[in-house]
């Protein structure tokens, strides 16, 4: 009965609801009206508290939205299909700098409303919603002395982060169809602005397939921007339909839309690109090269190997680095030797990248010139070819990993004693008790967590001392060496941190510690 009853009621309600409540987009009617209407009158109504004066460019950004589907917009009284009215609230955001409020950022909320002249079909309504605040999620509002007046407040630059756009579009797509929505935002890849132009690539990312033959259209433009915006669009939607026109525009005269052609072929990562890349891997552009190396890398087709072994030798370096980390990509053994080569490069960021995919290659010819850039005069260099050295394992490099727990850089200092952890020779342990009280927290951690890598009983007793350490961290590290040692010692000194520590999570790790100790 109280099934039949719960039915009943929401028939009631979906009776008395009207259909675009029910329902998440417009009714027929709504359509069906709107599908004629071409020429609109705007009704814009602007509220924002205290910032009065501000005022937010909507009918320019309506106007540019409806273009492309044909709509113009009136400003007669008499003369028009339909009514479009917007509503704002919007709220500048206070904050106190050196004595001055300015007004950084600010809130708005309103409502779009598509309203057909036939007041018997109701209107098709979306809110939207806004916030940004440059001490927070948008950098790229500069504070300046003109916002100490809340009319000045970005209220503009909150319209453009809102998801007003993305409702607006929506909208038009739900009452004209899907490629209008799609024609809008191919049309708002054009934009000056870098935030409006993102809106719009996500937004056709987002669509995926249905935007990719529109967008193809629009590969042949004479407008650079939009043609780089297009490339980026497709190379996110990743749709191998496209790869073929991608590939004829590696052969363009500008750079740019070379550049960001390999870029995309990199993104969709078909094999039938390898080739044509491979055949401008000695362009004359830099940045093409570079966007070259990154897609072979991301492709991971063997026929790439030598080519990115031959940009090793490039004048540029970034070129060198976008060949180093594709080659990490393949693992491919043959590259050993030419990147060992690259260890010795002038540029020490390629030296440093060099050390970090020697780590991942994993093989043991590397280490005699890895142990030599443990001296390098570059703190990153010495940092990753520690790492390095610790990942390939090799016992040749202890002795020099000792010596650099002494060095005056702590995250050298912090790799070494993770290095040593990982090559597991007892050497070390004597050097890394000595070392165990260094003044960075992140090192003593390193340190413990080493100590209790190699198991060795003689590292108890430092590390019952840490479990004093003032850093939560370094007590944590400290009581999972122990419980990996398993020395009978350590009971009483964990009891005490158990039933006293100031951290829960300290005194959790010690209980569990105690109860394996403990059996």
């Amino acid at each position: 009965m109280a099934r039949i009853l719960k039915t009943a009621v929401s028939l009631i309600i979906l009776l008395i609801l009207p259909l675009q409540m029910v329902l998440s987009g417009p009714s027929k009617d709504q359509i069906k009206a709107f599908s004629n209407v071409k020429m609109v009158r705007l009704v814009i109504q602007q509220k924002y508290g205290e910032a009065k004066r501000a005022k937010l460019p909507i009918e320019d950004i309506i106007e540019e939205l409806l273009a492309p589907i044909g709509i113009k917009v009136t400003k007669s009284l008499v003369i028009y299909d339909a009514i479009i009215n917007v509503k704002i609230n919007g709220v500048p955001l206070g904050i106190n700098f050196f004595g001055d409020t300015i007004y950084a950022g600010g809130k708005l909320s309103g409502s779009i409303s598509f309203e057909p002249k036939d007041k018997k079909i109701p209107p098709y309504k979306k809110s939207f919603s806004g916030k940004i605040d440059p001490l927070t999620n948008n950098s790229n509002v500069a504070l300046n002395a003109n916002m100490v007046d809340p009319s000045n407040a970005p209220f503009k630059e909150v319209l453009v982060a809102s998801d007003f756009y993305e409702k607006f579009i929506e909208t038009l797509g739900e009452l004209y169809g899907p490629s209008s929505a799609i024609e809008c935002w191919i049309a708002l890849l054009e934009d000056e602005d870098y935030n409006i132009q993102t809106k719009a690539i996500n937004a056709l990312v987002k669509i995926g397939k249905g935007a990719v033959k529109p967008l193809i259209n629009k590969l042949n433009t004479q407008n650079n921007s939009l043609r780089l915006a297009v490339i980026e669009t497709l190379g996110r939607i990743k749709d191998p339909i496209v790869v073929n026109s991608l590939i004829e525009l590696l052969k363009d005269k500008d750079s740019s839309i070379r550049s960001k052609s390999a870029e995309a072929l990199g993104e969709i990562k078909d094999k039938r690109a390898v080739e044509p890349l491979i055949a401008i891997i000695k362009d004359e552009d830099s940045w093409v090269r570079m966007a070259v190396a990154e897609a072979l890398g991301k492709i991971r087709d063997p026929k790439a190997v030598d080519p990115l072994i031959s940009l090793l030798k490039d004048e540029d370096s970034w070129v060198k680095i976008r060949a180093i980390e594709a080659l990490m990509a393949f693992r491919d053994q043959k590259a050993i030797e030419p990147l060992i080569s690259t260890l010795r490069d002038k540029n020490s960021s390629v030296r440093t990248k060099s050390a970090e995919a020697l780590g991942e290659l994993k093989n043991p010819k590397a280490v005699p010139e890895l142990i030599k850039a443990l001296k390098d005069k570059e703190t990153d260099v010495r940092m990753r070819s520690a790492e390095a050295l610790g990942k390939i394992g090799d016992k040749r490099a202890v002795d020099p990993l000792i010596e650099c727990l002494k060095d005056e850089d702590w995250t050298v200092r912090l790799r070494s004693a993770e290095a040593l952890g990982r090559i597991g020779d007892k050497k070390a342990v004597e050097p890394l008790m000595s070392a165990i009280n260094d003044k960075e927290w992140t090192v003593r951690s390193s340190i413990a967590d080493a100590l209790g890598r190699l198991k060795d009983p003689r590292a108890v007793k430092p590390l019952i001392s840490l479990l004093k350490d003032k850093e939560s961290s370094v007590r944590m590290s400290a009581i999972e060496a122990l419980g990996r040692i398993k020395d009978k010692k350590a009971i009483e000194p964990l009891k005490k941190v158990a039933s006293s520590d100031s951290s829960d999570m300290v005194r959790k790790k010690a209980k569990d510690v105690l109860s394996i100790l403990q059996k």
